[in-house]
C-alpha cells in the first residue's frame, strides 16, 4: 500500500509536457490537509533535477500509442456485440470521450506539489489528495471530473445523484452513494490547487486546516522531525508511514464489530472475538514508523529509509519471527565478481516464533490443546517433528546468487545456514525414496548421487530433468545447506568464499551506486533490471508465441468451437506488443538495496539506488 500511494503520487508529477514555468495563483501549506490520525501521509513535489527523465516515460506513452493496444483491446470486446448493443456502448464511449475532452486537449499538465493522506475511518481506508497544477489546467480538471460524475447520476437514472456543497467560498462536488457503502468521490478547487477524497467529511477537513495557519499536520509529528535530522534533506518526495497509528486504528475493528453486530445477540462470540482480534494485532504491531526520503543525484533515484520498532516489539509472535536475526559480516565473500544478480538477508526466525505460537495457543486458546496433543502423536509416528528437526535446524540467514554462463544464459545458488545438516540430509533422502515410491514417480527413476568433485553435495537426478540437460545439486557446506542450478554454480561461490576469485567488493561493481556500505548489513540485494525488463519482455513473446499452440491442441481435444476461443487468441495476440511497451522501460539499469541497524535505538536503515540510463539521444539538459 505504501508504494502503490508513493507511485500514484509520484505519478501526478511524470506528465507531459516537461515545461516548468508557470507561477501558482494561491500560496498556501498543502502539508496541513494531511491529518494527525492519519496512517500514511506522502509529499512529493516536482523537482527540475528528474526532468531529464521525463521523455523516457514519454517514449513508454508514445509505444503504447503506437501499439495501439487501447483500441485493439476495445475492438476485441466490441466485435463479440450486437449491432444493436455496439451502437448503445459506443454512444457511452463519445458520451465519456466527451466528459474528457477539456483534459485530454490540456497540454500543460505540470504538477508543481502533491500531498496524499490515508486514514482507516471503519470500516473502510480513506484517502484524501491535494495537488497543485497550472491554473488553466485545474479548471479543465474539475470540468471533466464533473462531467464524469454527472454521467454516472444519468446512468444510474438518479440514484446516485450529483451533490454538490459550499465550504466557505469553495464549491464541494460529491457523488452521492448510499450512506452503508462508505465511500463519496469528492472533488474540489481551489484557484490552481485540486482536491480529490474518498468522502466529503475528510475533504471538508482539508479545506478548513488550508485556512487555519495554526492546524497541526500529520507532518508536524515528533518522530518524523527527529527521523528528518537523521536523513538527507527530501528532494523529491516524502513519506511517513506511522505503523503505531495504523494498528492503534485497527484495533478499533473488535468493537467496531461487536457495535454493528450487537442488536442481532451473540454477545460472548462477539467479545471473544474482540479479544482474539486485539490479540493479533498485540502480536503483530512491531512497526512504530517508517519515514523514507527520495532524491535525485545525477542518474541516480536515492530512498533512505529510517524505521523503527517500538519498545518490546521483539517479543511478539511477529517480532520473534523476524527481529533478532544475524547479520551478514562477511556478505561480500558470498558474490562472484561477475554475479548478474543477489541477495542476502538475517531472514526469519522459526523456531521462536513457532515456540511463542504454541504458548498463546496453550494460554488463550485451551480448545486447541486436544487438536495439538494429536498433532505430536502424528510427528512422533512418523518421525518428524517440525520444531525439532525443521524449525531448529534453520536459523534464518539466507543467500541467493545469480550467476551467467558460457551459452548467455543463467545459473542461480541459493544457501540458508543450517545447524543440524546429519539430520536434514537424512530427511532429504527419505523425502526422495518415499517420492520415488509413489507409483506415478516409478518412471522418473528419482535419486540423489554424490556430485564428482564436490565432498558434501548430490546431484539430483530423475529422468525429467535430464531430457532438459538439468542437473540440479543439494548439499552441506560450513554450516549452511546449499542448492544450486549445477555443480558450477556451487563451486563457484565456494571459491568466492574461499578467497580464490574474485568477489563483487573488489571491482567498480558496488562503487557505481555510491552507496556507502557497512561490513555487517541485515540484507542486501543488486538487481539488474535492465537485464530484467528485457527477459521479461522476451517471456512474454514467448508465451504469445506458444500460446495459440496449446489453445489449438486443447480445442481439438475438446471438440470445442474454434470460434468460441478466438477471443482468447485474440487478447494472446496482443502480448507482442505488450512486450514492446515493457521493453520501453529499460532506462531502468540496475537497483542496489542495503538494510543495516539505524543511527537511533530501535532502528534499521534502508538505503535504494536505481540507476538510469539515458540513451545518448537524451542529455540531462534537454
Amino acid at each position: 500500500m505504501k508504494a502503490l500511494t508513493l507511485t500514484l503520487a509520484l505519478s501526478f508529477l511524470i506528465v507531459a509536457p516537461w515545461a516548468y514555468a508557470q507561477q501558482t495563483a494561491v500560496e498556501v501549506d498543502l502539508h496541513r490537509i494531511a491529518p494527525q490520525d492519519a496512517h500514511l501521509a506522502v509529499y512529493a513535489k516536482h523537482n527540475p533535477e528528474r526532468d531529464y527523465q521525463q521523455p523516457l516515460f514519454a517514449n513508454v506513452w508514445n509505444k503504447f500509442k503506437a501499439e495501439k493496444l487501447d483500441e485493439r483491446l476495445l475492438e476485441i470486446i466490441t466485435s463479440r456485440m450486437s449491432e444493436e448493443d455496439l451502437t448503445k456502448a459506443q454512444d457511452v464511449i463519445d458520451e465519456f470521450r466527451a466528459a474528457l475532452e477539456p483534459v485530454l486537449n490540456e497540454t500543460d499538465w505540470v504538477c508543481e506539489e502533491v500531498v496524499v493522506a490515508q486514514i482507516m475511518q471503519f470500516p473502510s481506508n480513506q484517502t484524501v489528495v491535494a495537488m497543485r497544477i497550472p491554473l488553466g489546467s485545474a479548471e479543465k480538471l474539475e470540468t471533466s471530473f464533473k462531467n464524469l460524475l454527472g454521467l454516472v447520476e444519468k446512468y444510474s437514472e438518479g440514484k446516485v445523484p450529483l451533490v454538490t456543497s459550499q465550504f466557505g467560498d469553495t464549491q464541494i462536488t460529491v457523488l452521492g452513494l448510499p450512506a452503508e457503502i462508505h465511500f463519496q468521490p469528492s472533488f474540489a478547487r481551489i484557484d490552481d490547487i485540486v482536491f480529490f477524497s474518498t468522502t466529503e467529511a475528510l475533504l471538508t477537513n482539508a479545506l478548513a486546516a488550508l485556512k487555519d495557519e495554526t492546524t497541526v499536520s500529520k507532518f508536524d509529528d515528533p518522530r518524523l522531525i527527529e527521523a528528518l535530522k537523521h536523513l538527507p534533506t527530501p528532494e523529491d518526495s516524502l513519506t511517513f508511514f506511522d505503523g503505531q497509528q495504523l494498528f492503534k486504528q485497527l484495533r478499533g475493528l473488535g468493537d467496531f464489530v461487536k457495535q454493528q453486530a450487537g442488536a442481532k445477540g451473540n454477545g460472548e462470540k462477539l467479545e471473544r472475538f474482540k479479544q482474539i482480534f486485539n490479540l493479533v494485532m498485540d502480536e503483530i504491531s512491531i512497526l512504530d514508523y517508517e519515514i523514507a526520503v527520495e532524491t535525485t543525484d545525477g542518474h541516480e533515484n536515492r530512498t533512505i529509509a529510517l524505521g523503527r520498532y517500538p519498545e518490546g516489539a521483539e517479543n511478539t509472535l511477529l517480532g520473534k519471527l523476524a527481529l533478532g536475526g544475524k547479520p551478514f559480516e562477511d556478505w561480500q565473500s558470498w558474490i562472484p565478481a561477475d554475479a548478474a544478480g543477489y541477495s542476502l538477508s538475517s531472514g526469519v526466525r522459526l523456531h521462536p516464533a513457532y515456540e511463542q505460537l504454541m504458548g498463546i495457543l496453550h494460554t488463550q486458546f485451551p480448545e486447541t490443546h486436544e487438536a495439538l496433543q494429536k498433532f505430536q502423536e502424528v510427528q512422533d509416528k512418523i518421525d518428524l517433528h517440525l520444531d525439532k528437526d525443521l524449525f531448529q535446524s534453520f536459523s534464518g540467514e539466507s543467500v541467493s546468487v545469480t550467476l551467467p554462463n558460457k551459452e548467455g544464459g543463467q545459473e542461480n545458488f541459493s544457501a540458508i545456514r543450517c545447524t543440524n545438516p546429519d539430520r536434514i540430509r537424512e530427511l532429504l533422502h527419505r523425502l526422495v525414496d518415499k517420492l520415488g515410491q509413489i507409483p506415478a514417480m516409478e518412471s522418473q527413476k528419482l535419486a540423489l548421487v554424490e556430485t564428482e568433485g564436490l565432498e558434501g553435495f548430490e546431484t539430483i537426478n530423475a529422468s525429467i530433468l535430464q531430457a532438459f540437460n538439468l542437473k540440479p545439486v543439494i548439499g552441506f557446506h560450513e554450516g549452511w545447506l546449499m542448492v544450486g542450478s549445477n555443480a558450477s554454480s556451487i563451486e563457484r561461490v565456494l571459491a568466492a568464499r574461499a578467497g580464490t576469485a574474485e568477489r563483487i567488493g573488489s571491482n567498480e561493481h558496488i562503487a557505481r551506486f555510491h552507496l556507502p556500505l557497512q561490513e555487517a548489513v541485515q540484507s542486501l540485494s543488486y538487481t539488474d533490471l535492465n537485464a530484467s525488463i528485457h527477459q521479461g519482455a522476451d517471456i512474454i513473446r514467448k508465451v504469445g508465441g506458444i500460446a495459440p499452440m496449446f489453445i489449438g491442441m486443447a480445442a481439438a481435444n475438446a471438440n470445442a468451437d474454434t470460434d468460441q476461443l478466438k477471443p482468447v487468441a485474440e487478447l494472446i495476440a496482443l502480448l507482442p506488443s505488450v512486450a514492446s511497451v515493457v521493453e520501453e522501460f529499460d532506462f531502468y539499469d540496475a537497483n542496489l538495496t542495503t538494510v543495516t541497524e539505524g543511527p537511533m535505538p530501535r532502528t534499521y536503515l534502508k538505503q535504494s539506488v536505481t540507476l538510469i540510463q539515458v540513451p545518448e539521444t537524451t542529455s540531462a539538459d534537454d
